[in-house]
């Protein structure tokens, strides 16, 4: 089976449909920022994102090439300011999905996901190994008759894969369970393991392989609880623990780390919808004891997580969603702990429309590298969201205060100013308000309203295009842009050369 390769070059100019940037990079301290949309007319978004040994950034997700269309699994690359050096797509006829990436010591990529355009039932895994243009080395299907999926890969140290997910073709139950695979270089399957009750539906989200060769896996079991299992090298069950957090007992787990101390640590969300909260977990090294557990989030507001990477001051960073009210659409949610799960700031990112975080790893530079989806981008339909944020998660801006919420309100200047294309604006809130930003031109006429919605307390951005209400494109000039709120008006000047 060969896989359809399609290559996509995304601009990254207005004038050009496919593709679209927020703003530009952004260059402080040596660390460069960024916050940038890919994608067409149709919905687009990135599950996963990593550093690439150029200092860039290899994404995966999905791509429709227009309305109607089926999502194909794509992989593209950055450099290191988020500007896109090739894109590729690859699937057939029926809809494909790519979740998961890694680097390979060649330079090149295995990238895993679903495919239902190949394979022998109606959704199987789907690997694909990669040069480091993205060209394809090979590609193979695993499963059976029924629905099957990986939803994470990594390198092993001898060279091969290890994949996991879920499956309805093998195991226990009739609804799903947590499969395991250990693929050889070739992607040869040399064994595979499924885990869960004959019941309930149980599947693994992440795997990383651990100090003695064996493997850390984590998913929900029985469909309701957060679940962590150790394995030997061989996918055979050291131990296997289930976690009830949260008020009602009930979550799921999205994302595991081994920690510096040779224990683990999960995130996914406690609750439920749509009131839910974020949640670290963090175990010994053979997982009988929880050493703490820590929430974030607040009563009636929406809060999740799905990828969390430990830092290099032995904290944690946690991206996820956070919604600004019940049944609001969520934004981009970053949050940064220190080592015993305590927050020292939160940052939120996105528009007034559906942007979330599903991937997050520190950079080189001491940074912070998310991936994720946007509605509130080009295409309304969504994009894929890829954001570098300095060490302090702040993109282009310093923000003074670095507490977990702000204590005052606050607009900020706009950056890139002047500008020519696309600028942002930043402000805080220091309490939950009735939030408008709006623009007007140098006689006091409505240019825009940017936007108009209840915001909790925290750190906001928005763009501006250089577009009124009617989307046309304005002149030159001196613009003002005027945050106001039930008790705070503070306006500030733009200027836009083209």
């Amino acid at each position: 089976m060969k896989a359809k390769t399609r290559s996509l070059w995304i601009s990254m100019f207005l004038s050009l449909p496919f593709g679209f940037t927020l703003l530009y990079p952004e260059f402080s301290a040596s660390q460069i920022t960024f916050e940038r949309c890919y994608g067409d007319i149709a919905a687009d978004g990135a599950y996963a994102v990593r550093e690439t040994m150029d200092g860039g950034y290899v994404v995966v997700g999905y791509h429709k090439s227009g309305p109607g269309a089926k999502n194909d699994a794509w992989l593209f690359k950055t450099d290191e300011n988020g500007i896109l050096q090739w894109s590729k797509v690859y699937g057939g006829i029926e809809e494909e999905e790519a979740l998961s990436v890694e680097q390979v010591g060649d330079g090149g990529y295995i990238v895993a996901g679903w495919t239902m355009s190949y394979g022998a039932g109606n959704r199987d895994a789907f690997i694909i190994r990669t040069t480091a243009n993205g060209d394809t080395l090979w590609t193979k299907t695993y499963g059976g008759t029924d629905k099957d999926e990986i939803r994470s890969i990594k390198v092993t140290n001898s060279g091969g894969f290890v994949a996991a997910g879920f499956t309805r073709s093998f195991g226990a139950g009739n609804i799903h369970d947590g499969w395991l695979l250990m693929l050889r270089a070739d992607g040869t399957l040399e064994w595979q393991k499924t885990f869960g009750d004959p019941i309930f539906g149980d599947l693994l989200n992440d795997v990383q392989q651990t100090t003695d060769g064996g493997y850390m896996l984590t998913g929900w079991w029985h469909a309701f609880n957060p679940w962590l299992i150790k394995t030997d090298a061989n996918g055979n069950v050291v131990w296997s623990k289930t976690f009830t957090p949260g008020a009602i007992g009930l979550g799921e787990s999205h994302s595991v780390q081994p920690t510096i101390d040779g224990g683990y640590i999960i995130t996914g969300y406690s609750g439920a919808y749509p009131d839910r909260d974020i949640f670290l977990i963090k175990t010994n090294s053979s997982g009988d004891s929880t050493l703490w557990t820590k929430y974030y989030g607040e009563s009636g507001i929406d809060e999740g997580a799905s990828s969390i990477a430990q830092t290099n001051d032995g904290g944690f960073i946690v991206a996820g969603y956070r919604n600004s009210g019940m049944f609001t659409d969520p934004n981009v949610y970053l949050v940064k702990t220190n080592a015993e799960g305590d927050s020292l700031w939160t940052r939120t990112f996105g528009g007034d429309a559906n942007d979330e975080a599903f991937s997050v790893q520190q950079t080189i530079d001491g940074g912070y590298i998310v991936a994720g989806f946007s509605g509130s981008g080009f295409a309304k339909n969504g994009d894929a969201y890829l954001i570098k944020t300095k060490s302090d998660g702040v993109v282009g801006v310093a923000v003074t205060d670095l507490g977990e919420f702000p204590k005052y309100f606050e607009l900020h200047q706009n950056y890139p100013n002047p500008f020519n294309m696309i600028t942002t604006i930043t402000y805080q809130l220091p309490k939950t308000s009735n939030v408008s930003i709006k623009i007007y031109n140098q006689t006091g006429q409505l240019v825009k309203t940017l936007l108009e919605k209840a915001q909790t307390r925290g750190y906001y951005s928005v763009q501006w295009d250089g577009t009124d209400d009617y989307e046309r494109y304005v002149a030159s000039g001196i613009y003002f842009y005027r945050l106001e709120t039930e008790n705070f008006i503070q306006v500030k000047k733009a200027l836009l050369l083209k």
